[in-house]
């Protein structure tokens, strides 16, 4: 067995290991301890036992059902990467012939620590995607935005999506770079011009509203903000 039954039904984390070339196997597992992926990683590459980033979609589908932080990680460590490699086949093995559904799209055994692409190959990679419909200066064609817009229409983040937002936003500051090219991307904006609220968003603007009450400093900064907008609007007129 790779596992005892204890190791199977509690949530135990990498321990930190001290040879950064330490090679390892890994599983990770599900709340109840059954293991749905089998890894191998080094030290030295960030710890990639406990990374949930860069992993394929079935992979990301089990961490979003349970959460993250409820995934199990295990590590078994091993004297080189060879017997990390061979591990690794014996052990999606060994888990597959006992039942378990391993989102591995491989047999293991083919991750190689420090390999890099021949020019030969990063040039048919190049030539492969080319033309491809991503990355910068793609522009979506009128039909695409449709589709976009009528699929969006009507969603709104839940109240938890909000509040994950929240935190995450909370103490975070623009640079004052990022505060510059909005300012200069918002010059002349008149997209809004002629939009009249509803009665109900009316409403629902004055209740927010009342008994609000800004502080001295917000006050100074609104005043601030305002005078720089008609500083620039006298500008732009000038120019013109």
């Amino acid at each position: 067995m790779l596992m005892t039954n204890t190791a199977r039904n509690s949530h135990v984390k990498p321990k930190r290991m001290i040879d950064m070339q330490q090679f390892y196997t890994y599983l990770h597992c599900k709340p109840n301890g059954d293991p749905f992926y089998v890894g191998k990683g080094c030290v030295s590459r960030s710890n990639r036992s406990n990374n949930f980033s860069q992993r394929s979609r079935y992979h990301k589908n089990i961490v979003a059902k349970y959460g993250a932080e409820n995934i199990g990680v295990f590590v078994f460590p091993c004297d080189s990467e060879e017997q990390a490699l061979s591990d690794e086949i014996h052990q999606i093995a060994q888990l597959r012939a006992e039942g378990f559904c391993l989102v591995n799209l491989t047999e293991g055994g083919d991750g190689i620590s420090g390999y890099r692409h021949t020019d030969d190959h990063k040039t048919a990679l190049s030539n492969r995607f080319k033309g491809r419909r991503f990355g910068p200066g793609y522009v979506r064609t009128a039909e695409t935005l449709r589709k976009l817009s009528e699929s969006n229409k009507g969603r709104k983040p839940t109240a938890e999506q909000c509040e994950k937002q929240s935190i995450r936003m909370k103490g975070t500051k623009l640079s004052a770079s990022a505060v510059e090219k909005l300012r200069l991307a918002n010059l002349g904006n008149k997209h809004t011009l002629g939009y009249k609220h509803t009665v109900e968003s009316k409403a629902k603007i004055s209740a927010a509203a009342k008994g609000c009450k800004r502080s001295d400093e917000t006050k100074a900064k609104i005043s601030a903000a305002a005078k720089r907008i008609w500083a620039d609007r006298k500008l732009n007129k000038q120019k013109e």
